[in-house]
């Protein structure tokens, strides 16, 4: 390598008039790598630093020729800065080079600028730089860690962020299925207040400070309106923190899309409310609470007790005695009735194992009362047919101006209308408690394992024989009690007289009874009525 192949422009140089002596002093004072260098590319002082960097004493160093001192692609660099130089620029660089000693890859920045005389002259150049290799290693560790954030956040469906003490998004990742309202470019350097709604910044903007005040994690939650999912539930979660590198004070943000939580911990209230009214109405109707006691725990849960209340209550028929078909055919009636309900914001609905039990405040007085129950029971059973199509259901209005404290006979009378309405009279789905006559008297028995004893000495041998042989003398019993002769029940079954006489003969011979007389025949219909009523079966 010789200076010839690189060479720079000597016309009009002059010699070079630094004196090393009085340079390098100046120069060794100075913490970074430098060197005076003249306009023929030799260098004429360098400090012990450059000797360093270099790898040679400086003695060898001063009065060489920059081709001898330099590697070949490290020189053709430094005539490129020098003709630079030469036209009056200052010339900043960046250079990678192999220490001589260590043998390993090191950076260096720095800059080369161009010196006059007292003629304006450019007469040399001084060239100084700095070791950067821990920078750039702290630099590529930086972007690395960076990197790792982003792909650490590129996994998740949550948002994270940093923001700066000023409430300034620094960063910001998004997982794949993270929801965007804006993009990154617009809140990336943008303000809270720049970057989000109002209500949004405001709320994370108090997190923010108390975060800072407090050195702790806070969290706010949020409302916000995405391009593609719509309207969201959001949580941040703040953590204060250093940033590395500058030791500024920021915050690390993690937004977390909590709708369908907040969803479930809705319902999962629901559950709750529902499950501390049904428990406080059975209460109330068994009177194993007092009305004082109710209508504090009512209070509580937001219910008015104190006034007068209208009580209606719905079966379902069709689920049956099965355990979980009744369980879940109340569940499905009591969701309809909350759903017909919404906009009865007095409503109170509640169930046990008998049905779903309603309770409003009375819509009129006196005479007046009984019209305005039965029209507001109807339109409940319409909006449920509308809405639950197939839904066989019998409601019962209890007749009776409740309160708390005769709320346990009100369910009693609104329960006997139900089932004589469905089982008995079988006319229509709403049953008025003073509508269904005699039957009124049935419901009020005082023990119904006594009413069920009583059905099942007097008719219990008949509903065993149809179940053995697949018989049907229930029935042909029930119209027995219906008809006025047996040409009538015949005529109804479309049978023969002699088989209804057969059939009548049969059923007298199992029960080991006489239909021909009236007290017998009183005892029969009476506990045809409870079986029907108490047990809800069809004969």
């Amino acid at each position: 390598m010789t200076e010839k192949k690189y060479p720079l422009p000597t016309a009009g140089c002059e010699p070079a008039c630094a004196d090393p002596a009085i340079l390098r002093p100046m120069l060794d004072a100075a913490p970074l790598i430098m060197c005076y260098i003249d306009r023929r590319g030799r260098f004429v002082a360098a400090n012990k630093a450059c000797a360093s960097f270099l790898g040679l004493p400086v003695g060898l160093i001063e009065g060489a020729p920059a081709s001898a001192v330099l590697p070949q692609d490290e020189y053709r660099r430094h005539v490129r800065r020098l003709r630079l130089c030469l036209r009056g620029e200052t010339v900043p660089f960046e250079d990678e080079r192999q220490d001589r000693t260590s043998g390993e890859k090191r950076y260096y920045q720095g800059l080369c600028s161009p010196q006059r005389n007292s003629a304006g002259k450019i007469t040399g150049f001084i060239v100084c730089s700095s070791d950067i290799t821990a920078f750039k290693e702290a630099a590529a560790a930086r972007e690395e860690a960076i990197g790792f954030i982003r792909d650490f956040a590129g996994a998740v469906t949550d948002i994270s962020c940093i923001l700066d003490e000023h409430g300034r998004f620094v960063e910001i990742f998004r997982g794949p299925q993270a929801p965007a309202a804006r993009t990154d470019a617009e809140i990336v350097g943008r303000l809270l207040e720049e970057a989000l709604p109002a209500k949004v910044a405001a709320k994370i903007r108090g997190a923010l400070v108390l975060a800072l005040d407090s050195g702790e994690m806070q969290h706010s939650e949020f409302a916000m309106s995405f391009n593609k999912v719509g309207h969201r539930r959001m949580q941040i979660r703040l953590t204060p923190m250093r940033q590395l590198f500058t030791d500024k004070r920021v915050l690390a943000g993690n937004i977390t899309d909590i709708t369908e939580r907040v969803r479930q911990e809705r319902i999962m209230h629901l559950a709750y409310e529902r499950q501390r009214r049904n428990h406080l109405f059975n209460e109330i109707i068994s009177q194993k609470i007092t009305a004082d006691k109710a209508i504090y725990l009512g209070k509580e849960m937001g219910i008015n007790l104190q006034q007068t209340f209208s009580l209606y209550l719905l079966i379902a028929p069709e689920s049956g005695r099965d355990c979980f078909a009744r369980i879940a055919g109340i569940d499905l009636l009591r969701d309809g009735v909350e759903d017909a309900l919404r906009d009865e914001k007095s409503a109170v609905v509640w169930c046990n194992e008998d049905g779903v039990g309603v309770i409003c405040p009375a819509l009129a007085q006196g005479e007046e009362l009984k019209a305005a129950e039965r029209a507001f029971a109807q339109k409940l059973v319409d909006d449920l047919r509308s809405s639950m199509p197939g839904l066989r259901v019998s409601l019962g209005i209890a007749g009776l101006p409740t309160t708390v404290g005769n709320m346990g006979s009100s369910y009693r009378r609104a329960l006997t209308a139900a089932n004589t309405g469905f089982y008995v009279l079988d006319k229509g789905d709403v049953h008025h408690f003073l509508d269904i006559g005699i039957y009124q008297l049935l419901g009020n028995l005082p023990v119904e394992a006594e009413a069920d004893e009583f059905a099942t000495r007097v008719i219990g041998k008949l509903v065993e024989y149809d179940s053995r042989h697949g018989t049907h003398l229930m029935e042909t019993l029930g119209e027995i009690m219906l008809g006025n002769s047996l040409g009538c029940v015949a005529k109804k079954l479309f049978l023969h007289p002699k088989t209804v006489l057969f059939r009548k003969r049969r059923i007298e011979q199992i029960l080991g009874i006489s239909l021909d007389s009236f007290e017998t025949k009183l005892t029969v219909a009476l506990a045809l009525k409870l079986w029907l009523m108490r047990c809800g079966r069809q004969p």
